[in-house]
This record gives C-alpha cells, structure tokens and sequence, in this order.
C-alpha cells in the first residue's frame, strides 16, 4: 500500500485539488508566453473534457 492510499480521503481530495490548480498554473504560464496555443490546450486536455450528452435506457435489454 502506498503513502496515499493511507490518507484520508478529504487529504487525498485536496491533494487531488492542488495537482489541478497545478496544472491549470501551468497551462495559463504556457499560453502567455506564447510556448502553447488555446488549440494545443484544448488537445492536450480535450479528454478531460465531459461533453453534455443525455443517455436513455429506453429500449435497452438486461445482459444475460
């Protein structure tokens, strides 16, 4: 088991937060001094990105 997995969870959340905000830091660093575009952000992070789509269960069989 590793050291984070023996945190409790509300640390490994705010660690989590703090990775985030790391990240973004270092995107929003990136874009102004010219090293990336908004197009390369958009790539590198477009996975991350959830598109709002709506699923329906309607007609959808039980697996067997």
């Amino acid at each position: 088991m590793n050291a984070m997995s023996k945190q409790p969870e509300h640390l490994q959340s705010m660690d989590r937060a703090r990775e985030k905000q790391k990240s973004r830091d270092a995107d929003d660093r990136a874009l102004a001094s010219g090293q990336k575009s908004r197009d390369d952000l958009r790539r590198e992070n477009g996975h991350f990105a959830f598109r709002r789509v709506r699923i329906s269960l309607r007609g959808a069989k039980p697996l067997e």
